[in-house]
């Protein structure tokens, strides 16, 4: 009896399976793997806010100024609806955004989840990249800023807008697809009974 109080229950560390350091390669090469999927997916994810978001609004130069939705001088005419693209934009963005978040939460829980917490941390890191790099790349990819363009444009140039995010605060769709996907893996999937 005394011998179980004085006995680890545990197998130490390097008689569980591999040594440490080949446990840390692994943890390791899982992480760089989910934040170079992260990158895939906000390149991906870039380019479809992109396709999904064009044709952009138009507006035209008066007085070396835009104005968007105004389609004609003489006689001015404003078109309807023109804010629609601006809010259609930062609605594909989250949309897409939130999809690439689930990709990389369920392929990195599904088929990265050695360690757990690892996988947390690289998914948290790897959606916020993601976001990032999903506005970054949709914003180079559309037109230029008809307010810069405006100022060396004639009267009644046509000009297309650029994508407006309203915010930075929208690439936090991403991360939250993400740890969604994570948390609804580990939780269905690797819960163990208490007992």
């Amino acid at each position: 009896m005394s011998d179980q109080l004085t006995t680890p229950t545990t197998p130490p560390l390097e008689a569980a399976g591999s040594p440490p350091s080949r446990q840390v390669r692994v943890a390791v090469l899982q992480a760089v793997a989910t934040v170079v999927l992260g990158a895939v997916v906000g390149v991906v994810g870039g380019w479809l806010v992109e396709r999904l978001w064009s044709p952009a609004a138009t507006g035209m130069v008066v007085d070396h100024r835009w104005y968007r939705g105004v389609v004609s001088l003489d006689p001015p005419l404003v078109a309807q609806n023109a804010d629609q693209r601006v809010f259609a934009g930062i609605g594909w963005f989250v949309v897409v955004t939130v999809v690439g978040g689930l990709v990389v939460g369920l392929v990195s829980a599904l088929f990265l989840a050695r360690r757990e917490l690892v996988t947390l941390v690289a998914v948290t890191v790897a959606t916020v990249g993601a976001g990032f790099v999903t506005y970054a790349v949709a914003t180079a990819l559309a037109p230029p800023d008809p307010a810069r363009a405006a100022a060396t444009a004639r009267n009644g140039t046509v000009l297309s807008d650029t994508l407006h995010l309203g915010s930075h605060w929208v690439v936090l769709a991403c991360p939250a697809g993400g740890l969604a996907a994570l948390a609804a893996v580990f939780l269905m999937l690797y819960s163990r009974p208490r007992g």
